[in-house]
């Protein structure tokens, strides 16, 4: 490293063995640091900060830092970052599994008997004196409060404080007053937040595109009072309500007729909500009314059925052309007839996760085969009611498929010989899936016949030079990726 002295991003994530110490080496050579990134390096901890700070302080613009809980970090360090390193725009210290702060005490000197206390500044408060902070990552900083302390941070416009149990419903309403050019905001699984305060983020951050409150419960937020604050916002762009307990049919119906005439959202997910309270009626609404939704996850919503009369009319197959991903896994109420419905309202799909999906059959291939030609990635593992012939059915239109994983079984003269499954990542997924499912499912055949071939096509030369030759055909025929079977 010592020859890349202007070296300006360095990204180490998942460096397990590296310490505060290399970190100070690496500081010293290289003096030009504007992002560095070292998340899941469990032995990092104050040293870092500090060698950010020291070395860095007029160059850094963004750190990416995760800790172990054995390795927390001190208020002090962070207080000293944030005097330091003035031009830092970007912050992330997260732990996916929470991270306590080390108490004061730990790294303040006892005063003596005639000496008062001077009181120590919060993580809140340190984070403050970064006045040109534009995003804050503090997930599962379970022992972070005093959150409206960083409505000092006027230019802070994207805040992800998910799993922080201390922030609640007080100090989000006293940040959406004061930082009005929030555009993205997480806080799921925040227990101490309630619907009252989503109701004035709606109010007061106008230009809000981005925001994830997954995980409220009953307790925390009414069905009237997530409808108040979800027509309330007029420019959101993604929306992530999973596990939403009180959402409902009537809350995203009311949200989609508010969305209807000028609809801005592209990402909408509402998966696994625990009620039975979303139903197939919700699905019909967003394809009807969402005109601009390219991503939707439904996923493991069980309640999703076919109970519902669908649209006679083909109006609202239009209005969902522009969707691109959807994820359907583990709605094991819709059947062939749900499939076929949702596959003509969004034929131009390129990912589709199916998953789980007890009640459809090669009725539901077909379906596929006749809409989803655009597919490009598609996983199908435990529909067990599908059949190879199904399979070949759907690669008769599908053929332009990257990545496919699929479960099915092999029928012969009416008898079920038993299961087969394949997962395939290839530029060619659609034809390798096709010779595998006509040759009986020889995984070894598969690769012999289908890779070594192209690369003896491809001049692999002499029979010992096959492999490598093998190997740097399927290469270029996936467009530099790396293909596996």
């Amino acid at each position: 490293l010592k020859a890349l002295d202007q070296l300006c991003v360095l990204d180490i994530d998942g460096c397990e063995l590296i310490t505060d110490r290399s970190v100070v080496e690496i500081a010293k050579e290289m003096k030009f640091m504007q992002v560095f990134s070292a998340p899941n390096c469990p032995k990092l901890s104050n040293g870092t900060l500090n060698a950010c700070a020291k070395y860095w302080k007029t160059t850094l613009k963004k750190l990416v830092l995760s800790f172990s809980l054995q390795k927390s970090f001190s208020i002090q360090s962070i207080d000293n970052l944030a005097q330091n390193c003035t031009r830092l725009r970007t912050l992330e210290l997260v732990h996916v599994f929470g991270r306590s702060f080390l108490p004061t005490h730990e790294f303040i000197a006892s005063p003596s008997p005639t000496q008062p206390r001077s009181p120590q500044p919060s993580v809140c408060q340190s984070l403050s004196k970064l006045k040109g902070l534009q995003r804050l990552d503090v997930t599962a900083s379970t022992e972070v409060s005093d959150f409206q302390s960083l409505q000092e941070c006027q230019t802070l416009t994207e805040l992800h404080a998910g799993y922080c149990t201390k922030l609640d419903s007080r100090s989000l309403s006293t940040l959406s007053h004061a930082l009005v050019n929030l555009h993205t905001l997480c806080v799921k699984y925040c227990a101490l937040v309630d619907g009252n305060a989503l109701i004035s983020v709606s109010k007061h951050c106008v230009g809000l595109e981005s925001l994830d409150v997954s995980g409220m419960k009953a307790n925390q937020v009414s069905g009237d009072e997530l409808q108040t604050a979800l027509v309330g916002f007029q420019n959101l762009k993604e929306l992530v309500l999973d596990s939403v307990a009180t959402l409902n049919d009537g809350v995203i119906d009311a949200f989609c007729k508010h969305s209807l005439s000028n609809s801005t959202l592209q990402r909408l997910s509402y998966s696994q909500i625990p009620s039975n309270s979303v139903t197939m009626r919700s699905l019909v609404s967003v394809f009807h009314s969402l005109v601009h939704l390219k991503s939707l996850d439904i996923s493991h919503n069980t309640n999703i059925t076919i109970s519902s009369p669908f649209p006679t009319t083909d109006s609202h197959k239009l209005r969902a052309k522009s969707l691109r991903s959807l994820n359907i896994t583990g709605c094991k109420d819709i059947s062939d007839r749900g499939f076929r419905y949702v596959m003509e309202s969004c034929d131009s799909l390129s990912t589709l996760s199916c998953s789980q999906l007890e009640l459809v059959t090669d009725a539901s291939l077909h379906a596929l085969s006749e809409h989803g030609k655009s597919l490009r990635y598609l996983s199908m593992v435990g529909c067990l009611r599908l059949t190879d012939c199904g399979v070949l059915k759907m690669l008769e239109n599908v053929v332009v498929l990257k990545s496919v994983s699929i479960q099915f079984s092999r029928v012969v003269n009416g008898v079920t010989l038993g299961m087969d499954s394949i997962s395939v990542n290839d530029i060619e997924c659609s034809r390798v899936l096709k010779y595998y499912v006509e040759t009986g499912g020889d995984s070894d055949s598969l690769t012999r016949e289908w890779y070594t071939d192209c690369g003896a096509q491809s001049g692999g030369g002499q029979q010992g030079e096959r492999s490598d030759s093998r190997m740097l055909a399927v290469g270029l025929r996936s467009g530099g990726e790396n293909p596996a079977v």
